[in-house]
């Protein structure tokens, strides 16, 4: 535990210590908990229990572990850094190819997943809310047509701009030759 100076020096503990420590700001205090085996001690040594007293610091030493986690040993880029939010590009995550059985050229909806981390949840327990969306994503190159134009045009395939409810449904189902039944 360190004596909290400013926002400079949390930020550069917290990139110096990334590897090894998670770093948090508790009232007037830098909490620096190390993760890594061997790490050294930073600051003078506390002991955070389940009492009242820390009960605002473990939230955020669980957000943090997590987003260490994601971002240093599972090499996630996170799309939103609170709450932590980050998009499953791993082969076979292609909500698309799972759907169809196969994939489409530069078209991709990967699952977007958001871990919230809450002191108290339903039943006054601790823990983490892990929310799951689909992410719509177009690979580069894109030929987009005049600006005069009523469709953009992708992948050589007419696409209604998405102007209206269900539209992006519908874009999809045209860029994968699927017919809706009526």
């Amino acid at each position: 535990m360190l004596p909290y100076e400013s926002a400079g020096h949390l930020g550069e503990l917290r990139s110096r210590l990334r590897e090894s420590h998670v770093v948090v700001r508790d009232r007037h205090d830098v909490v620096c908990v190390p993760l890594a085996q061997g790490a050294e001690q930073i600051g003078e040594r506390r002991v955070i229990a389940s009492t009242a007293g820390d009960v605002l610091l473990q939230p955020r030493l669980l957000e943090e572990c997590l987003r260490r986690i994601l971002t240093v040993e599972w090499k996630y880029l996170l799309r939103r850094e609170y709450p932590v939010r980050f998009v499953s590009r791993l082969a076979g995550k292609d909500l698309v190819e799972q759907a169809l059985g196969r994939g489409i050229d530069r078209l991709h909806v990967y699952p977007e997943y958001s871990l919230d981390v809450r002191r108290a949840g339903p039943r006054e327990y601790p823990g983490v809310v892990i929310g799951r969306k689909a992410r719509y994503e177009i690979d580069l190159p894109v030929d987009v047509g005049g600006s005069q134009s009523r469709s953009l045009q992708l992948a050589g395939c007419g696409v209604e701009r998405l102007a209206r409810p269900g539209a992006r449904t519908e874009a999809v189902r045209a860029l994968a030759g699927v017919r809706r039944s009526r």
